[in-house]
């Protein structure tokens, strides 16, 4: 069993293209001959039209060996939804779970069968993810600024680094189902890639466990407003921040508590017992500190990225990765001054984000 999760937060401008892009998968339109599929979309405190929409679809489209559901989560907060899927609305038969945004579309209809018969290949892998689109960047623009961002995207995808994408990542279910995301996490990402490639931090950390497979694309709709621009830019910043100032908590626990007991559960206990422990533990690590709060490489890791590339590419790329590493150095720098105010808790730095623009086709674009 194949359990797609779509996490959906005030999403009714683009739930129905995403999943008739979903209708389109090849995994889904061959259920009926291979794997069984359950499709949940897991509404968490919508305040929109978006359950209504979800289930009207769900209602209309009929594939053989493909389940249909909808599920409203009175709690906004995508990690609220993303435990609760796993760990509860799930089907227990389920042997790969795909966890993704309800504002993308796939850029071939076999994103999802790469995803999953990569990680079925591979034995040692636990999670497989794709390459992320910026829409602007396959349609074009004449903005500079946005121009710019679309070059970025593209520089990044040379990582060959292990990176786990929360608009799109098919996990495991063993490795899912040891997963746990603390309600007050600002991005998940980073937290999970931690996790997963040192085994819940029992290894050393070993990249090959998760999987970049580069035919699985997607493509979502990109700011287009510099206020969203530099909001979304701080904000993961302040992101790495927290997860840094967690995992070294979460390390130095393993290394002195005790070994045998899963890392997700003491979290979880953690935050159980006191809700506001992350917040509290971000507010030492900045009255510990002086001018200077951020995760180390918060400036350089653009150019981190160029160095890796290889042939006429980098040397093309080089004066994106300049521009890049001076927008980095200032958005640091602005992050630095929100967390240094105190500004790090989730509730203050997410907004309603919607894609009206999010379009059905992609696939004849040129990249």
């Amino acid at each position: 069993m194949i359990s797609i999760g779509i996490l959906a937060y005030n999403e009714e401008d683009s739930i129905a293209t995403t999943l008739r892009s979903l209708t389109r998968q090849t995994l889904l339109k061959h259920a009926e001959s291979g794997d069984q599929v359950e499709v949940c979309v897991v509404a968490n405190g919508c305040t929109d039209g978006t359950i209504e929409r979800a289930q009207e679809f769900c209602a209309e489209t009929k594939m053989p060996g493909v389940q249909f559901r909808v599920f409203e989560i009175p709690v906004a907060g995508k990690h609220y939804a993303w435990n609760q899927f796993v760990h509860e609305l799930a089907s227990p038969d389920t042997t790969v779970f795909v966890l993704m945004d309800a504002d993308i579309v796939f850029r071939t209809t076999d994103t999802i069968e790469q995803l999953c018969s990569s990680l079925n290949r591979s034995p040692h892998a636990v999670a497989a993810a794709g390459l992320a689109y910026k829409d602007i960047e396959l349609l074009g623009t004449r903005n500079p600024l946005l121009w710019l961002s679309a070059r970025l995207t593209r520089l990044k995808r040379h990582e060959p680094r292990a990176i786990v994408r929360g608009q799109l990542t098919a996990y495991k279910a063993q490795a899912a189902r040891q997963l746990w995301l603390p309600p007050t996490l600002i991005h998940e990402e980073g937290y999970i890639k931690d996790l997963l490639v040192s085994d819940f931090l029992t290894a050393e950390p070993d990249p090959y466990r998760i999987l970049c497979v580069p035919k699985a694309g997607y493509v979502f709709q990109a700011y287009r407003k510099w206020k969203d621009i530099v909001a979304t830019q701080a904000r993961a910043r302040i992101s790495e921040l927290q997860r840094f100032v967690l995992m070294c908590e979460l390390r130095r626990e393993r290394s002195t508590g005790d070994v045998d007991r899963p890392i997700c559960e003491v979290l979880r206990e953690w935050l159980d017992e006191n809700p506001n422990w992350l917040d509290q533990l971000m507010a030492r690590h900045v009255a510990g500190r002086g001018f200077w709060v951020m995760f180390p490489g918060a400036v350089w890791h653009r150019m981190s990225e160029w160095g890796r590339m290889t042939g006429y590419q980098r040397w093309l790329s080089l004066p994106i990765a300049l521009a890049g590493t001076a927008g980095d150095l200032f958005f640091a720098i602005l992050a630095n001054r929100q967390v240094k105010q105190g500004v790090y808790r989730s509730r203050d730095l997410w907004t309603d984000t919607r894609s009206p623009e999010l379009k059905l086709e992609y696939e004849d674009c040129v990249t």
